[in-house]
């Protein structure tokens, strides 16, 4: 999210792209949910809910992974600002 914050959104993706291709099921998972993220906030909707159902998906197949996805929803929403 930092190249994203420092106005790199296109270096960002292709990170995050490169982790969602060659990355483990964790690894393809958090990427897959921050891209979601990157979609989101520039304002593309569909391409924002498609990685966060993929993200989902792999949650599926790792029950422990959904664990960890609300730990860090939590983890966010108490952060100071």
């Amino acid at each position: 999210m930092s190249y994203y914050l420092d106005g790199r959104f296109e270096a960002a993706r292709q990170l995050l792209d490169e982790v969602v291709a060659r990355g483990t099921p964790r690894e393809q998972q958090a990427a897959l949910v921050n891209l979601g993220e990157l979609y989101a906030l520039d304002g593309y909707v569909s391409a924002a809910r498609a990685h966060l159902e993929s993200a989902r998906a792999l949650a599926r197949q790792n029950p422990a992974a959904v664990a960890n996805i609300v730990r860090s929803i939590i983890n966010k929403d108490e952060a100071p600002a």
